[in-house]
């Protein structure tokens, strides 16, 4: 039984998210131009940044996700799933639903969020 108040929303994610650090980003089609955010949080199956600019649904983003300070990055393909207009300090706060990710990179991420999970 959810203990959950009527007026909030149920969870819908499929696995635990952490706070994230970094990403550098490329929209699709903007591929010589890599930008950077911050990450509020992420997942196995999806990540959710903040940005400058405007974008919409589905549009194609490729991702570096810096996990660990001193390591390569994560490298993910994603497509936007939500967006919401003037988050944090006016960004863009962008939800993100990962459609290309190597094994290597996925557990990389899967080792990240066991180390920094809090739970509820």
């Amino acid at each position: 039984m959810d203990d959950r108040p009527d007026n909030i929303p149920k969870e819908r994610r499929r696995t635990p998210r952490v706070f994230g650090t970094l990403v550098d980003y490329s929209l699709k089609g903007d591929k010589a131009v890599s930008k950077n955010a911050f990450i509020k949080d992420i997942g196995m199956y999806g990540v959710c940044i903040y940005i400058p600019e405007s974008v919409e649904k589905e549009d194609v983003i490729s991702l570096n996700i810096f996990l660990y300070e001193d390591d390569q990055p994560v490298k993910a393909k994603g497509k936007i799933v939500w967006r919401e207009p003037g988050g944090y300090l006016g960004y863009n706060n962008v939800g993100i639903e990962f459609t290309e990710i190597s094994e290597e990179d996925r557990q990389v991420l899967s080792g990240y969020i066991k180390e920094n999970y809090k739970g509820n």
